[in-house]
């Protein structure tokens, strides 16, 4: 008895043994995941999630006509009609760009946007906006260390615009000092806490090591209020300060909007896509499991 059938839109027809293209057994269970499959980190070998989108498909002749005619399709990567097996590859953020003239508005200078590809072992990529005079962005720059991994595309991706920073301006205005405190050196740091990202402050002291100001290098994201943010003083490099006594006064700024980003570039095998025939079929009929609406395959 044969381990598929001719019905490309019948899980149970999918080639039953194409589990163990990634690393899992040959049963029904499997079958049915790997079927039509477009979630990034659907399948773990060993520990390790495989962070890329691992799926079989049926393609009939019909729809892999129209699929490879259509501008936004794969369609023109299969070679056979049959069952396939498609691997897309992910990688980092290292690129991103905002429409300028769909900056949104009302953004905090140095707030930070991310960017999630969503699904298991994927990591959100994080950065900074810098704003213009009404508050739009007008530039996004990626953390370096915090690009991310998992990302397919831009289109798969979802970006969080910055929402409830902590307030300063292009310029980057200095936080009010309620209390100077001692013992201190110029290039300390203080961390604000209890949002959804912490923001960051650089220290400017003078002799006798009073905090003379305070600059916003990172407003962060998602702070409730003043009054749950935990502010803490390290060294420069990230250990303990000398200084004690300091308390900052900080603002919540507004929450912005509007912003569309219209650019990126990725790293790694980012957006890649690998199709292999596992068997060629002529009289196979009907839709792909679950890409009748699909994106990569468009019936259409």
């Amino acid at each position: 008895m044969a381990n598929w059938g001719l019905t490309a839109n019948n899980v149970a027809n999918s080639v039953f043994w194409a589990s163990a293209y990634v690393n899992k057994i040959a049963n029904s269970t499997n079958q049915t995941a790997l079927s039509g499959n477009t979630t990034i980190g659907g399948f773990v070998n060993g520990a390790r999630n495989i962070l890329m989108q691992q799926g079989v498909f049926g393609v009939s002749s019909g729809t892999l006509n129209a699929r490879a005619a259509n501008v936004n399709s794969e369609g023109k990567r299969i070679t056979h009609t049959g069952w396939v097996l498609r691997k897309a590859g992910t990688g980092p953020l290292l690129t991103a760009t905002v429409n300028t003239t769909s900056g949104g508005s009302g953004f905090v200078n140095l707030a930070v946007f991310s960017l999630s590809a969503g699904g298991t072992g994927t990591v959100n990529a994080t950065g900074t906006i810098t704003t213009n005079s009404t508050g739009g962005i007008a530039t996004l720059t990626v953390d370096g260390g915090k690009s991310g991994t998992g990302i397919f595309n831009l289109s798969n991706s979802t970006f969080v615009q910055p929402a409830n920073a902590i307030s300063n301006s292009t310029s980057g205005t200095t936080l009010v000092l309620s209390s100077i405190g001692g013992g201190y050196t110029t290039g300390d740091i203080v961390t604000f806490s209890n949002g959804v990202i912490n923001a960051l402050a650089t220290v400017t002291a003078n002799a006798t090591g009073n905090i003379t100001a305070l600059a916003l290098t990172r407003s962060g994201r998602g702070f409730s209020n003043t009054l749950n943010t935990v502010q803490a003083f390290s060294n420069s490099t990230g250990g303990a300060t000398a200084g004690t006594g300091a308390v900052v006064t900080i603002t919540v700024g507004t929450t912005g909007s509007g912003a569309v980003l219209t650019g990126a570039t990725f790293g790694g095998r980012a957006g890649r896509v690998h199709y292999e025939t596992l068997i060629a079929l002529t009289g196979i009929t009907g839709p792909a499991v679950s890409t009748a609406n699909s994106t990569f395959l468009p019936s259409s």
